[in-house]
């Protein structure tokens, strides 16, 4: 089993450092509408491992969206980039 994270800007690992088994947490960063939108950021903490990130992408898969791995950094991908369209 995983925890996941639906953080759109809190840090993963810091999140999982508080817990047990912070290997197997990970960040799942949908976008609104989520029904809507395909995209779902996937985010690595420090201490994620492989497996756990395997199970992300295929709970991804089986939802029928479009995954990408992102680095733990402030506000993961789009909302960097958004911020930067946005001034």
């Amino acid at each position: 089993a995983i925890l996941a994270t639906n953080t759109s800007s809190l840090s993963v690992t810091e999140m999982a450092s508080k817990l047990k088994n912070p290997e197997r947490v990970v960040g799942f960063h949908f976008f609104n509408p989520v029904a809507i939108l395909p995209l779902l950021e996937i985010v690595r903490g420090e201490q994620t491992d492989d497996a756990s990130l395997a199970t992300a992408f295929g709970v991804a898969r089986k939802l029928k969206k479009t995954a990408v791995l992102v680095k733990d950094a402030p506000a993961f991908v789009v909302n960097r980039i958004l911020t930067r369209f946005m001034g």
